[in-house]
């Protein structure tokens, strides 16, 4: 009983972080390429493939994306099936890497395909909902800095493995 207590609290620590990080996120002034998020809260995603469980990942990444386009008004909204469609597609490739790719990959390869695979599935979304496949000529710029945002927050949660927080904390799910 116990333990299921502390892992039920951390996955709401773990969702509150991942949901904190997605709002604060939007506050970033990013000039150069509209739209663009650093994907923050995927380390938090990525923490929990790797140190909990698939099942917590998801769950932690669904009510990430309902739970912020609620609380900034963007629910069923264009935003919230882009945001939907990246979170989940990237959820995918970053399951993917830590399963069966991971004799390959190591966390920095999943972080990288899961921005990648983000910046995909907004683009899939795009085209029928604007009713245009123009969007594709912005995928480019869009996979060039998934792929630099994807290094960076794989960096990150690397760092945050390696400290063994989790351990310590006596909430990791290994």
């Amino acid at each position: 009983m116990k333990g299921t207590v502390r892992r039920i609290a951390a996955d709401a620590a773990m969702l509150a972080l991942a949901l904190a990080l997605s709002i604060a996120e939007s506050f970033i002034p990013v000039s150069s390429v509209p739209g663009f998020k650093p994907g923050l809260a995927n380390i938090v995603i990525l923490l929990l493939i790797y140190q909990f469980s698939w099942k917590e990942a998801l769950l932690v990444d669904l009510g990430r994306i309902f739970l912020a386009s609620l609380m900034t008004g963007r629910i069923l909204s264009f935003p919230f099936y882009m945001s939907l469609a990246g979170g989940v597609l990237s959820y995918l490739a970053m399951l993917l890497v830590k399963g069966a790719l991971s004799k390959v990959f190591t966390i920095y390869g999943a972080s990288l395909l899961g921005a990648f695979f983000h910046s995909l599935g907004q683009i899939l979304v795009a085209i029928p909902l604007l009713g245009t496949s123009a969007v594709l000529w912005y995928f480019p710029l869009m996979g060039l800095t998934s792929l630099l945002t994807g290094l960076a927050t794989g960096f990150l949660a690397d760092r945050i493995i390696r400290t063994r927080v989790f351990e310590f904390l006596r909430i990791s799910g290994r």
